[in-house]
């Protein structure tokens, strides 16, 4: 299993990072914000598999709504 940072884009209003990182040969992604080296949120720490988005693309949209809310 080979996890790698598809994304990393500035947060749009803050000083932080939108990291969408996965294993592109088995199709799961995850996204995580980091501030100041500090993780944030990661929503592979959400439940026993994390979320799991099949879609880098996806997981990115979702990560940017919840920095613009």
């Amino acid at each position: 299993m080979t996890t790698e940072v598809i994304y990393r884009i500035a947060c749009p209003f803050r000083a932080a990072d939108i990291e969408v990182y996965g294993d592109p040969a088995m199709g799961w992604y995850e996204y995580r914000i980091v501030a100041k080296g500090t993780v944030e949120r990661d929503t592979g720490r959400h439940g026993s598999y994390g979320m799991q988005y099949g879609s880098p693309e996806i997981a990115l949209r979702d990560a940017l709504i919840e920095e613009t809310a």
